[in-house]
């Protein structure tokens, strides 16, 4: 009897040390977990992904929740360009573009927070889509007052300037006729 419970044991140890634990075999880790941005602006999320299991997992997708901004407002690109397919057991990425929260124009103040993104995969191939790992994150609007660019800038005070000396040149002009007639 002693025999086949330990036999039993084993197997059941065997069988769920095969099989990852939900959303724990990575670690999401964003540079900063709030980020500030004017409407019609763009904020960009970039961190790093930790495989905390001795296995190769495969990271084949993401998925995510947004809260109080519109759901198109995610752009996954950076993840789906710049994560590696596979990451090694105890292994990191680099700092990487996540994603971006691109802020409609118009859109209200306030932190939105409670979002979430999640990377699917496994270790079993290309095709799993189990939950590996989440992040939460959160967006803060603020008012954006326009504040021009340092070449909008420059041209517009190298325009005013060249109409300043446009227009002492002609003042200039104008009182050397002024003499002559006198």
């Amino acid at each position: 009897m002693t025999t086949q419970k330990t036999v039993f044991a084993l197997a059941l140890l065997s069988f769920a040390a095969s099989v990852p634990a939900m959303g724990t075999a990575l670690n999401i880790n964003l540079d900063h977990v709030t980020m500030t941005g004017a409407d019609a602006t763009a904020v960009e999320f970039f961190g790093t992904i930790t495989n905390t299991t001795a296995s190769t997992i495969y990271l084949n997708g993401d998925s995510y929740t947004i809260v109080g901004l519109p759901s198109g407002a995610m752009d996954d690109s950076p993840f789906l360009a710049d994560a590696p397919l596979t990451l090694a057991g105890g292994t990191s990425t680099l700092d990487i573009g996540l994603f971006t929260i691109d802020i409609p124009n118009g859109f209200a103040t306030g932190l939105y927070n409670g979002s979430s993104f999640n990377i699917l995969g496994g270790t079993g191939g290309s095709g799993d889509q189990n939950l590996e790992g989440t992040a939460t994150f959160n967006v803060n609007v603020q008012n954006g007052a326009a504040t021009p660019e340092p070449s909008t800038f420059l041209l517009s005070s190298g325009g005013l300037l060249g109409f300043g000396i446009v227009m002492l040149w002609h003042r200039r002009q104008g009182q050397r006729t002024l003499n002559r007639h006198s």
